[in-house]
């Protein structure tokens, strides 16, 4: 972002300044992500005195202050950047939200006002019209709010969700219920990782009178936070006035017949074991009843006793635990008992690669589990809780990679990139197999995004099938051992494991022939989160991904903020939150939660998201900008970049390479740098990109071409040994120089 400025002063103020002024910078970064705020002050303010760089000093040095709490000092030098660079909208909207930070709400519109009017982009007058808003309705003024808030509404379709869900905010203050109702669906539609404002709409429809709709609302607020004490408690008082199950009202997968008509051998494999139907914490819930059938013939086995009776296909068998005895039946389509069992039992299609389908399954306790039917492959097994049964799928490898590559990518996504979830997926599942991680039904995943999202046939594509097919075999390795990679679904701008995730062949500024950084400061990290996603970054080449992936925006009120600390300790009144300290690509490594009583760190990606928004946090790649009543903290608006913890594989990132025609194994190799893929056939079109790349030589010929290097290196030295060895027998023995042994006293000589 500094490149253009930067170059100017290399020419004019020669080299030696210019390094200067880079290393400068890049001391304060360092600094900044360290929470080492004094360095990283030290380092602006000298730039500032150099007076380098125009208005981005001044800037950095208002983030610094803004970060450490000091809303006045970062007010003073948002003033003095604007005075510096009075066409910057951006240094406009910064210097409202200093003013409506302390309350100064006449100043803050002022600047939010001149924002866009001088503004060059949609997003700048979109951020101008949020902030102007939130002045407005601050100071009392819904008419001026709400038409502030509309026009930010159409200019930005990152900020869309922020603004109808404070549109609705705003509707609900005014008692206005259908159109509160209206504007916070219409933000969860565009971003549904909101569980507050799921919360705020359950109390809407109570308002109106809507006890199911109000229900739904509070269980999905539990299935993203199972501590909301208020939710569960307002579920539980709800469902009493319900005219059915509570169960009917959720929005369930019911399927009435098997999806799979066409059987295929499954590619041999370990088994892999998946602990279904289980809630965020990887725990499976306990079932009382179930409906099974097969497209197959079907044996039931117990685990002790072996084969105990058979189905044919199509034939809807059901299993009922009984509370009073703690047995579980087994009954035919007939309504036949024909099994009785307090062990665990196992339902296998007679036909190599059938399915079972598991359907209309009761549970005790649905909060936090997806209860729809689904249809998997390989044999399910029954096994008995204290409170009834839970289930474990036996699955192939490659029948679970296949479901796992459909549910996390977009439909639509082109092969490459579903090609490279593939190899990722496998390599995962490969290593894990026979881990038992899950010891109480002995599984090794559970179905859950404690471990990855599995539901079997119903989210499994032809698209996702032919992508695990053609990478079968296909398995990551780093330095000769198996690896295991991470995956996230949109970096922002960069991972942690590679860093910047640009195009090099993309036009923009670059220094010395090399591609210039995005983020180089604290002002630039401030202006990423805040902007449209930059040109030249491969995770935003293809259209696939939705807007919320890549950017996002939250307005957290302070009370819920309070409520989460205080599961963990007593603090008093919140004061502020405060970004501690950073990775190197600007993720927020640790929080200063700052009370009346005392000050918490709050340190990790998972203690983070459980405070700031749990279960739905996008990612740690986030900026702060605290809003003040007196002393205390009133609202905290969180802008934030990319979806993930920015670690291994871009799934957005990979859409993007795809479309810009590259294989599966360079996005692999471009994500996982050392790393490469083993086992995976290499198809023609595969082999054509490697040999233009590599001089004619795909990695298998690279491989074969090594190899037998190496055996000729071996048969030469083997041959060389031989010479030298004939050579030795071939020659006369040498004389010894040595005089000969005196014979000994009384021997042969003497005689």
């Amino acid at each position: 972002m500094r490149s253009a400025v930067l170059g100017g002063l290399l020419a004019v103020a020669g080299p030696a300044w210019a390094g200067e002024t880079v290393d400068t910078y890049r001391g304060a970064w360092a600094a900044f992500l360290a929470g080492q705020a004094a360095q990283a002050e030290a380092g602006y303010k000298y730039l500032v005195t150099l007076g380098v760089d125009g208005a981005k000093p001044t800037a950095n040095l208002a983030v610094v202050a803004r970060d450490g709490g000091r809303a006045d000092e970062a007010l003073a030098h948002w003033l003095r950047a604007t005075l510096i660079a009075p066409y910057d909208a951006a240094l406009w909207s910064q210097r409202g939200w200093g003013h409506l930070a302390i309350g100064r709400y006449k100043d803050a519109r002022e600047a939010f006002l001149k924002a866009v009017e001088v503004s060059s982009a949609p997003h700048q007058a979109a951020e101008a019209s949020f902030g102007l808003g939130l002045t407005e309705q601050y100071d009392g003024n819904a008419k001026a709010a709400i038409a502030a808030y509309q026009r930010a509404f159409t200019r930005s379709p990152y900020l869309l969700p922020a603004v109808a869900a404070q549109l609705g905010r705003l509707a609900v203050h005014l008692k206005k219920w259908p159109t509160a109702e209206t504007y916070l669906k219409q933000s969860l539609e565009q971003d549904p990782q909101q569980p507050d404002l799921f919360l705020e709409l359950a109390r809407v429809f109570e308002r109106m009178g809507t006890i199911k709709g109000a229900w739904q609302a509070y269980k999905i607020v539990l299935d993203m936070d199972p501590s909301q004490q208020e939710a569960r408690e307002r579920m539980d008082k709800l469902a009493k006035n319900l005219s059915e199950r509570p169960e009917r009202l959720l929005p369930v997968r019911r399927l009435g017949r098997p999806l799979l008509t066409r059987f295929e051998e499954p590619p041999p494999s370990v088994p892999l074991r998946v602990g279904l139907f289980s809630d965020a914490s990887g725990s499976s819930a306990h079932a009382t009843r179930l409906f099974f059938l097969s497209g197959s013939e079907f044996r039931v086995s117990d685990v002790r006793l072996g084969e105990v009776t058979r189905g044919a296909a199509l034939d809807q068998w059901e299993a009922l635990w009984r509370p009073d005895t703690r047995v579980i039946e087994l009954r035919d389509p007939q309504k036949n008992l024909k099994f009785t069992t307090k062990q665990a039992f196992r339902i296998e299609p007679l036909q190599r690669g059938g399915s079972v389908l598991v359907k209309s399954v009761a549970f005790n306790d649905v909060k936090g589990v997806d209860i729809g039917d689904r249809e998997l492959r390989g044999v399910v097994e029954v096994v008995p809780t204290p409170d009834g049964f839970a289930f474990v799928n036996e699955v192939a490898v490659d029948d679970y990679v296949a479901s796992l590559v459909s549910g996390s990518m977009p439909s639509g996504s082109p092969r490459e990139a579903l090609r490279a979830q593939a190899v990722i997926a496998r390599s995962r599942a490969w290593a894990v197999a026979k881990g038992a991680h899950h010891s109480f039904l002995n599984s090794d995943l559970c179905d859950s995004s404690h471990c990855e999202v599995y539901n079997g046939l119903v989210q499994e594509s032809s698209a996702a099938r032919e992508a695990v097919t053609s990478t079968a075999g296909g398995r990551l390795f780093k330095n000769g051992a198996p690896l295991v990679a991470a995956q996230h679904r949109s970096c922002g701008w960069a991972t942690e494991d590679r860093g910047e995730d640009r195009n090099p062949y993309a036009e923009g500024p670059a220094r010395a022939g090399v591609p210039a950084s995005l983020v180089e400061s604290a002002y630039d990290l401030e202006a990423l989160a805040r902007s449209y996603p930059p040109p030249g970054l491969f995770c935003e080449a293809s259209s696939l991904s939705p807007a919320s992936w890549s950017r996002w925006v939250r307005v957290l009120d302070s009370d819920a903020l309070r409520a989460r600390i205080e599961r963990t300790r007593f603090i008093g009144r919140l004061h502020d939150v405060r970004v501690a300290a950073r990775s190197r690509t600007g993720r927020v490594t640790a929080l200063d939660v700052v009370g009346s009583r005392e000050t918490l760190r709050v340190e990790g990606t998972e203690a983070i998201g459980a405070f700031l928004a749990p279960g739905s946090l996008r990612s740690t790649l986030f900026t702060l900008q605290p809003l003040y009543r007196g002393r205390t903290l009133r609202q905290l608006i969180v802008w934030g970049a990319g979806t993930g913890d920015g670690r291994g594989l871009c799934i957005a990132g990979a859409l993007g390479q795809a479309h810009l025609g590259r294989k599966y194994r360079q996005i692999l190799a471009h994500y996982l740098p050392g790393s490469e893929v083993r086992g995976a056939p290499v198809d023609p079109e595969e082999a054509a990109v490697y040999r233009a790349a590599t001089g004619g030589v795909t990695p298998r010929e690279q491989s074969r071409a090594r190899g037998k290097r190496a055996a000729r290196i071996r048969q030469a030295q083997r041959e060389r040994s031989a010479k030298r060895r004939a050579s030795r027998a071939a020659s006369p023995p040498r004389k010894s120089t040595a005089p000969a042994p005196s014979p000994p006293p009384g021997g042969d000589a003497e005689r």
